[in-house]
């Protein structure tokens, strides 16, 4: 039987031979300057490790054992002899060792915090006050943000020039690394899908729900793996929905078990996508939202999240206050973007003032919950269909506006916005395809005018060099 140590995780040794290195040479005080002093178990070993941070901060003429000793028995309430530090100073210890010992202390920090979110868990688990699915979500939130509390995310601007360099290079190397929409029009002023927290919003009807998952399936086709929280649709009437895609049978007759033994035979045929997974919870609170996205993103290599739609999403934070509400979901999309580094597409509804406008043409004030969504979103784009609004366009199926659909891009950060892209809507296959090269956009006055955008086609870590105790005589 295993017996559990009640002594919290620590690398002494590493310790010493940290702080013997930075007694050694100032200039390993810098490159050791990400570490702090939570990562340091024992007092003393903190305590000089602060001393020699601070003086070095100071500039102090001299860091070595007699200052050190002078200010650590300053700030300690631990008696600290010069004895004991003289002989982590004369411990063998490298500097080629200095990014293994980092890591080792890294480590043991975060198996520290794994603990005490652990015993933290535990008491979330007994509170009566919390529901089952509020408890999931505040453990799995305790658990998912050490690995961020563990990163300094702080960078100099020259450190920034040089990550942009890299980025540069990768795509001039990988142009094909970039996920697309995949429609021209739309990638072309956009620039592809960046990644950052978009919303694609419609009115109710117009199609938005096929609109992303043709997107996810374009994707998915591409190779990258796509994750989809479908909170308004299971997975099988998703999938129903591809099926209608890729053989034209209409989900109704699925639905009702109208099918022919031939129509049977095409569903059974049919290959669905293979990279994409759906996650079809109701009720999804956001914080466990985020935190099974960062699982697939570290297991499954997730390129990107789909999320229909944003206002399905629930959250136990401001009960009393639904705009605070919608902000702390939407302020938490916007940071699993921003810490995974992929796009996080979330579709939102419009208010009852949508479509109440003279040509019915959706504007940003029209979201619900508008200046919460709007704020953190880096990419909005409205879905619009004249044909929808208007019935005699419906009806003739010769009109230039009938079949089309308007893509506007109301906000953009990376590229032009207040645009359109044209698509057209294929409604027995509830399939978006790209508009053909002659096309030019209808006007609602009659006039024509051309596109403007144009088609062209774990190893174990020795820590010290003796394996003798390396413990100083405090």
């Amino acid at each position: 039987m295993t017996t559990i140590s009640k002594v919290m995780p620590n690398a002494q040794n590493t310790e010493y031979a940290v702080l013997s290195l930075m007694l050694k040479h100032s200039n390993n005080i810098t490159l050791l300057s990400d570490l702090t002093k939570e990562d340091f178990y024992d007092d003393r070993t903190a305590a000089i490790f602060e001393s020699i941070r601070y003086l070095s901060l100071q500039n102090f003429k001299r860091v070595d054992v007699n200052t050190v000793t002078d200010y650590v028995n300053k700030i300690s309430s631990k008696v600290i002899g010069q004895k004991a530090i003289q002989e982590i100073h004369d411990m063998a210890v490298h500097s080629d060792k200095l990014e293994e010992f980092k890591k080792v202390l890294k480590e043991k920090t975060g198996e520290r915090k794994l603990l005490k979110s652990a015993e933290a868990i535990q008491l979330v688990s007994f509170d009566d006050t919390l529901t089952f699915d509020e408890k999931v979500a505040k453990s799995s939130t305790l658990l998912t943000n050490i690995q961020s509390t563990l990163e300094d995310k702080t960078k100099t601007y020259a450190e920034a020039k040089i990550s942009v360099i890299e980025y540069i290079k990768h795509k001039k190397a990988n142009p094909n690394d970039t996920l697309k929409f995949g429609y021209f029009p739309l990638d072309y002023i956009t620039g592809g899908i960046p990644n950052d927290f978009i919303v694609i919003a419609a009115m109710s009807g117009l199609g938005k729900t096929a609109f992303i998952t043709n997107v996810a399936e374009k994707i998915s086709d591409s190779g990258h793996k796509v994750l989809v929280f479908s909170a308004e649709m299971n997975a099988e009437e998703v999938v129903m929905r591809e099926i209608q895609r890729g053989t034209g049978l209409q989900v109704n007759n699925m639905r009702t078990g109208n099918i022919s033994d031939n129509e049977l035979r095409m569903i059974e045929s049919f290959v669905p996508a293979k990279n994409i997974d759906i996650n079809d919870a109701s009720n999804m609170d956001v914080d466990r939202l985020c935190s099974i996205a960062k699982i697939s993103v570290m297991k499954n290599k997730t390129k990107i999240i789909f999320i229909d739609y944003i206002q399905l999403l629930t959250t136990s934070k401001h009960r009393n206050d639904t705009n605070e509400q919608m902000k702390y979901i939407a302020n938490q999309l916007k940071a699993l973007s921003k810490d995974l580094g992929i796009p996080v597409v979330a579709l939102a509804q419009f208010n009852k003032e949508a479509g109440k406008s003279l040509d019915r043409k959706p504007e940003i004030g029209n979201l619900r919950d508008s200046s919460q969504i709007a704020m953190n979103a880096g990419l909005i784009v409205f879905i619009h269909r004249a044909d929808f609004f208007d019935k005699d366009i419906a009806k003739d199926k010769s009109h230039p506006q009938h079949g089309l659909v308007e893509l506007i891009v109301a906000k953009n950060r990376y590229g032009i916005a207040n645009t359109s892209a044209w698509v057209k809507w294929v409604a027995n296959r509830a399939q978006f395809v790209d508009t053909t090269a002659d096309f030019v956009v209808p006007d609602f006055d009659g006039a024509k005018k051309p596109l403007a955008t144009g088609f062209k086609k774990k190893a174990q870590v020795a820590v010290v060099t003796n394996e003798d105790d390396e413990t100083p005589n405090w």
